[in-house]
């Protein structure tokens, strides 16, 4: 039995088959006809404090600290967690130079900003400063032992704190 018979024994079918394939068709050939779209692009945030911890906001990792944030200077607050309280743990921001670098690499590679974070390798251990809430002095990431006791987070009963992701 050839198809033009098969199709006049069962209409029913035939018609049914038809209206899929035709389903199918228009499936595949609308996407093609509407406009592109651009893909949204995710950004992600961070915390940062402009008053040496005592509080902190969520804005976007692109910032490079130090940035102007309202008249202020803000920089980048690693917040933690301690029972229910959230507090800023120890902060970061690039010395001038480092700032520059970031800047002039973001500026010759645009599609990295989408990547927060990317830029960081090159001027991570000698342009990086960090310190605690309270204290005086910045210290250069390049001090590794300093780093670690600053970045080493306790809860205020001396359990390890918990980080909190913006």
């Amino acid at each position: 039995m050839g198809i033009r018979q098969h199709i006049n024994a069962n209409p029913k079918l035939s018609i049914v088959v038809a209206c899929g394939l035709i389903a199918i068709a228009t499936l595949s050939i609308v996407p093609a006809l509407l406009p592109k779209q651009q893909a949204q692009q995710y950004e992600m945030n961070g915390f940062y404090t402009v008053d040496d911890g005592r509080t902190f906001f969520k804005a976007p990792l692109a910032n490079i600290p130090p940035f102007d944030h309202q008249g202020q200077q803000a920089v980048r607050a690693y917040v933690f967690k301690a029972g229910d309280s959230e507090f800023v743990g120890y902060m970061e921001q690039f010395t001038a130079e480092g700032k520059r670098k970031i800047e002039e690499f973001l500026a010759a590679n645009p599609q990295v900003r989408a990547t927060p974070g990317i830029y960081k390798t090159e001027v991570e251990l000698y342009q990086t400063l960090v310190k605690r809430p309270g204290d005086a002095q910045w210290t250069p990431c390049s001090l590794e032992r300093r780093v670690v006791e600053i970045t080493t987070v306790k809860a205020p009963d001396g359990s390890p704190a918990k980080p909190v992701q913006p």
